[in-house]
């Protein structure tokens, strides 16, 4: 039988959307194990390409973003070269579309402030950059939409298809620090001025006047530590070279190692992948409701099987419970299935139960001392 174009093309249709719903659905997200985070980020940011991170705890920003802690946070990161008007090469930081930060004018100032305030140049004095960054970056306030992503996603993934989907950005406040180390770190504002206010505290204190700047200022680099940790710590000399950079710390987490292999999909296909994806997303959506029903179901009419049960079972003079429910309309069935079911073993393997024997000679019509087609006969003995 041939069948006609329209049949052929509606079958095509659903092979392909069956393909590419189970593609997108079961394709594992497997994450960057923790020991490789560390090389895979300094690998990233020292070859200029941009770095993802997604802070799903973002409650350190509750004074420092106009989310308020809540939320997701989508950092993106990225070193660059340029050149300044001494045609000197410098470093700087891009985060996500704001203005980059100048990583080598940044160093600078840090290394004119530790020759100012510290009597020793054996000891360097931790640099706080006076500068509020006011900065919007990417932000998803709800990861629960099913739109594309479902339930069993990494959530670093979900975070970025739903941002890549219905956009949102939040506006955060940062300071720029450079500890005593050298090392560049970018804190959260609110952290930074909170732990400068402790610091003019101790400046108030009688004994602080025998205390060094330096050794201050440690101190508050310590506190400051102990209350979180910064969006980003590296280190690089002046830096002016990339090559000599090392990336020490980043927050956040990054997506799942088939992560472009979905936002490939999702690029190409957009609109048609959601649209594909009803059928699924509506099932998900109303499993929670099933499951209260059939649960609630099995809950209440498990309570009065049981109710009906023991009522029946003490007006039948409570006898032996187990040989009782042979015989109870309600349990009597499941062991007549089990008989049913049951098999006998012989020399050969499984036979069949002599129950289902007899049943099958009534059937036939076969009845009283007939000998049956199929039995076996000893030599010597003539078949009749």
């Amino acid at each position: 039988m041939r069948h006609s174009g329209p049949y052929r093309a509606l079958r095509i249709l659903s092979y392909v959307w069956l393909l590419t719903v189970t593609f997108w659905s079961l394709l594992p997200s497997p994450t960057i194990p923790f020991a490789q985070e560390a090389l895979h980020n300094e690998e990233t940011l020292k070859t200029s390409h941009t770095l993802t991170v997604v802070d799903s705890l973002p409650t350190v920003f509750e004074n420092s973003s106009r989310s308020n802690g809540a939320g997701h946070l989508i950092f993106q990161l990225r070193i660059v070269k340029q050149l300044n008007l001494q045609s000197e090469v410098e470093l700087t930081l891009k985060v996500a579309e704001n203005e980059p930060i100048n990583l080598a004018d940044l160093m600078k100032r840090s290394e004119a402030y530790h020759f100012s305030k510290t009597k020793h140049d054996a000891v360097r004095t931790p640099f706080f950059d006076p500068t509020l960054l006011d900065f919007e970056v990417p932000w998803v306030d709800d990861i629960a939409k099913f739109d594309v992503c479902l339930p069993w996603f990494d959530r670093s993934d979900k975070a970025l298809f739903t941002h890549g989907i219905h956009g949102g950005t939040s506006a955060i406040y940062l300071r720029m620090v450079v500890d005593e180390n050298g090392a560049v770190e970018i804190w959260p504002a609110s952290f930074v001025e909170h732990t400068l206010t402790e610091l003019e505290k101790v400046r108030l204190k009688p004994e602080a006047a025998d205390y060094e700047e330096g050794q201050l200022l440690e101190e508050t680099m310590q506190f400051l530590r102990e209350s979180g940790h910064p969006i980003l710590q590296l280190k690089g000399g002046d830096m002016t070279k990339l090559e000599e950079v090392s990336v020490s710390y980043v927050r956040g987490n990054l997506p799942s190692k088939t992560y472009h292999i979905r936002k490939t999909m999702l690029a190409r296909l957009g609109p048609a992948l959601r649209i594909a994806l009803l059928p699924v997303v509506l099932v998900i959506s109303l499993l929670p409701a099933f499951s209260a029903v059939i649960i609630f179901i099995l809950y209440e009419g498990g309570l009065a099987c049981a109710g009906i049960m023991l009522s029946a079972w003490l007006r039948a003079g409570r006898p032996e419970f187990w040989p009782w429910t042979r015989t109870f309309w309600m349990t009597r069935w499941m062991y007549f299935r089990l008989q049913k079911e049951k098999r006998m073993w012989g020399p050969a393997g499984p036979v069949e139960s002599k129950r289902a024997v007899r049943k099958q000679w009534v059937g036939n019509g076969i009845v009283g001392l007939q000998r049956p087609k199929t039995a076996r006969l000893e030599p010597g003995i003539n078949a009749v």
